[in-house]
């Protein structure tokens, strides 16, 4: 069905006004096209491997990273599809992907053509196709629990004026659970957001805590009313996770950075617990997502082609190794790409 212009350009405006977009048709433009990610980042121990986001002949695809001996290997590539997102669920013992055939703006509007979800199995390295989604206007995918969430919206093909938001929920073996369909009329309603859930400063035991007070960050401990300090920074915290025997907390700060063009950037800190130290900040970009399993933490750093990840030590405070692909890599994603 044709979309008569006034109703276009109203929501040309809408989406100008409620997202960033640029202004050319581009391929891997994350912040373009609003593929988001409620990143499920956890403690766990995951054997001696584990998954990453890397190009491969330009086409971001699946590695593989042996820990035993810091090798690593192409896992699964497409050359018609780019995989967009990576997950782990908690405890890092389930995995889904998301592809796309193309991603990018067209006349303003972002697009996401030729979805497609995979299951990947950690411990197997096995990839099943669970569903093709399809065309997409925006994505957001999360866990929830032990299940996997996507949002996402998309015009409706027999109603000009209307957008829809389906809501999809998944067994961590790739069933479909649920699926709901919400209708929008985008000149009448508002835009359809998107359930984002805060996350948790609170260890899994409820034994302590993280907190912000005006320009600093303290520890809390169940049922002692003294906060003992960790940093002085007024920046967001963004992800927290704790280690297997809460001895260590590991987190991102956020900071918005002033200025056309600029962004904001992303810190990560290791504390120990029962010292008291802070053993390492480190990283400089605009989002950071990390793992931790057994005594390690994977971090990504840097942006675009030249992202990598660094495996850390987080017990001896050692820097174990550093992962360069040819085009950039990142854990869930290519960042700043």
């Amino acid at each position: 069905m044709k979309v008569p212009m006034s109703i276009y350009y109203l929501f040309l405006f809408c989406t100008l006004f409620l997202f960033i977009s640029c202004e050319k048709d581009s391929v891997g433009d994350k912040d373009a096209v609003n593929i988001q990610i409620e990143s499920d980042i956890s403690s766990s121990k995951i054997s001696d491997h584990f998954f990453f986001v890397g190009n491969y002949g330009e086409q971001p695809s699946i590695y593989k990273f042996d820990l035993k001996d810091n090798s690593y290997n192409i896992s699964w590539y497409s050359p018609k599809e780019l995989v967009v997102k990576y997950l782990y669920s908690k405890k890092l013992k389930y995995a889904f992907f998301l592809t796309a055939r193309k991603i990018g703006t067209s006349r303003g509007l972002s697009y996401i053509r030729g979805i497609k979800l995979y299951r990947l199995d950690p411990e197997s390295s096995k990839v099943e196709q669970v569903s093709q989604i399809g065309d997409a206007i925006q994505i957001y995918v999360r866990w929830v629990g032990m299940n996997f969430n996507i949002q996402l919206t998309k015009f409706d093909l027999k109603i000009a004026s209307h957008i829809n938001k389906i809501n999809q929920l998944y067994s961590p073996y790739g069933k479909l659970l649920k699926e709901n369909i919400d209708y929008f009329d985008f000149i009448n309603d508002r835009y359809p957001q998107f359930n984002i859930r805060n996350i948790s400063l609170t260890s899994p035991s409820g034994n302590f805590g993280v907190v912000q007070s005006a320009d600093s960050i303290f520890l809390t401990i169940a049922g002692d009313e003294q906060k003992i300090f960790i940093d002085s920074t007024s920046e967001l915290i963004k992800k927290i996770r704790w280690s297997n025997n809460e001895d260590y907390v590991i987190f991102t700060v956020f900071k918005i950075e002033n200025g056309k063009g600029k962004k904001g950037s992303s810190k990560i800190f290791v504390y120990y617990l029962r010292d008291q130290i802070l053993k390492r900040v480190e990283g400089s970009m605009e989002k950071m997502n990390f793992i931790i399993t057994d005594n390690l933490v994977i971090f990504e750093n840097g942006s675009g082609h030249k992202s990598f990840l660094t495996i850390y030590n987080f017990e001896t405070d050692e820097e174990i190794y550093r992962i360069y692909i040819k085009g950039g890599c990142g854990l869930s994603e290519i960042p700043g790409v």
